[in-house]
């Protein structure tokens, strides 16, 4: 019994062996690292080594829906496109009925309305992130369920559902004790311009608060955004006077913040108030600067500067009576589609080459299953040889056993009967 089992266990033991070797050992270890550098915002690095897991398909659920996830959060965080993450569903489903914790839980809604916005079915997105919200309340998660209700904003503000916006802030701003102060000021920041692309004029100074809320918390670069769009605010609000000092006031704490939008804002000014000398002066300062941006950022595009500032000269030039040509615009312009086309083609060729290595990749994932399956074929058939060589052996020796017991016996039945006639022999003389 004990030659028969000890066979067995080797076989099973080379199985094993076999099974471990072939399968990817490195995945779980892999995602518990994504999952702390996402947690870190480190997308880019998750990602990475998200690629180095190849054969999905050989992992157990759990690992491949943590593997589609981590996936499409890394894309969530780095804003890229989630249309390409076919098995998205399936992860939610599958968290939603497994639910590992509430973030996880609330989360499957911020990636459901995430892929909705992408997709372009905004109301959809609404009702998912609503639906969070309402969940993130009930579980008191005032952490996600103020990510959640940024996320809709983005999407009503697109929408240009201005007063809707101006109604979620202010439901948000009710709880600003609880808010990050970050939040709060952003928030109140928000509440003025979505209020005036509303035609609400009612809280255009509200951005000094945000503002004086942003310098306490050490954020000057924001504090001075919003003091930048606080004087354009003012601006639309007809309040000339006021916004040129909102704009000096800008200048003298940062020169260098957005020049040419600040000096395209003050011609504009001037323009309304009918003092051409100062427009003429603040468009050449506005042109001056945008060349010095281009060359140092190559690849900024600027239309919408660019844009207001020719219409801002041939306003002007009609005015002073001065010829219009529309042709150093049109150039401008032209040089844009031509760029962006290039950049369409580069694209377009970098797709085809991912899409060429992801058939590759499939190739060989392929390939290897078959080896493995080629290996797995040639194994068995070697521990079958193996085994049925062990058997024959065993049975062999068996025999060889029981002709050795035979003998051994018929052997000392020999001496016996030859010891018996020795001494009968010896009685007889």
């Amino acid at each position: 019994m004990k030659h028969k089992i000890k066979p067995i266990l080797y076989i099973a033991g080379i199985l094993l062996l076999f099974a471990t070797c072939t399968r990817q050992p490195h995945a779980s270890a892999l995602l518990q690292q994504t999952d702390s550098l996402l947690h870190h915002h480190q997308p880019d690095s998750a990602l990475q080594l998200l690629f180095n897991i190849k054969d999905e398909t050989s992992l157990p659920e759990t690992e491949r829906m943590k593997l589609v996830w981590n996936k499409a959060m890394a894309h969530y965080q780095l804003e890229m496109s989630l249309l390409e993450d076919s098995l998205l569903y399936q992860a939610i489903a599958y968290y939603r009925q497994h639910p590992t914790d509430t973030a996880r839980l609330l989360d499957t809604y911020l990636l459901e309305g995430m892929y909705l916005r992408w997709k372009e079915a905004n109301d959809e997105a609404i009702t998912v992130f609503d639906k969070g919200i309402t969940l993130a309340i009930t579980r008191k998660d005032t952490t996600n369920m103020l990510v959640l209700q940024r996320k809709k904003l983005e999407v009503l503000y697109k929408q240009s559902r201005f007063l809707e916006c101006k109604a979620m802030i202010e439901d948000m701003l009710r709880i600003a004790h609880k808010l990050p102060v970050k939040e709060h000021y952003q928030m109140v920041y928000s509440l003025a311009l979505v209020s005036q692309l509303g035609g609400d004029t009612s809280n255009i100074d509200c951005p000094e608060k945000g503002f004086q809320l942003a310098l306490e918390a050490g954020d000057t670069l924001f504090a001075h955004h919003i003091l930048r769009n606080h004087g354009c605010m003012l601006v639309g609000a007809h309040r000339y006077r006021e916004a040129i000092a909102q704009f000096q006031r800008l200048i003298r704490l940062n020169p260098d913040f957005l020049p040419y939008a600040v000096q395209l804002s003050l011609a504009e000014i001037y323009i309304n108030l009918g003092k051409n000398d100062s427009a003429f002066y603040y468009l050449d300062k506005a042109a001056q600067s945008m060349d010095k941006e281009q060359k140092l950022k190559k690849d900024r595009i600027m239309l919408s500067f660019k844009s207001l500032y020719y219409q801002m000269q041939s306003a002007l030039n009609e005015r002073m009576g001065l010829p219009y040509s529309g042709q150093v615009f049109r150039r401008y312009c032209d040089s844009i589609t031509e760029d962006l086309k290039d950049k369409h083609n580069t694209a377009l060729r970098q797709q085809e080459t991912r899409a060429q290595l992801q058939q590759r990749n499939y190739e060989l994932i392929i390939s290897r299953q078959q080896m493995e399956l080629r290996i797995a074929v040639v194994v068995s058939l070697l521990l079958g040889v193996i085994l049925a060589l062990i058997v024959l052996y065993q049975q062999n020796l068996k025999k060889k056993e029981r002709t050795i017991r035979r003998l051994s016996s018929e052997l000392q039945k020999y001496s016996k009967q030859l010891k018996q006639y020795s001494v009968n022999s010896y009685v007889i003389d």
